[in-house]
């Protein structure tokens, strides 16, 4: 199933490239396919969990990213 899972990603992904789909487009789309996996796959708690996973903003991943790029420039000094 992993194996299904991650080839349907990388497909995705590839045609996301070829579209000139922009960062955040991509952003969604993935967190999209990923909030339907927790719907179809995960029973009750973990479905809960995995949900609550998914609820970052691509502007909350965006300022996350962000940060962590300038405390690794920082750390390098």
């Amino acid at each position: 199933m992993k194996t299904f899972l991650t080839a349907l990603l990388m497909t995705f992904s590839f045609g996301v490239l070829l579209t000139g789909c922009t960062t955040r487009d991509m952003y969604e789309a993935m967190r999209e396919n990923r909030i339907n996996e927790c719907k179809t796959i995960m029973p009750g708690i973990l479905r809960d969990e995995c949900m609550e996973k998914q609820s970052r903003t691509y502007e909350q991943y965006k300022s996350d990213r962000e940060r962590a790029r300038r405390q690794g420039e920082a750390g390098e000094h």
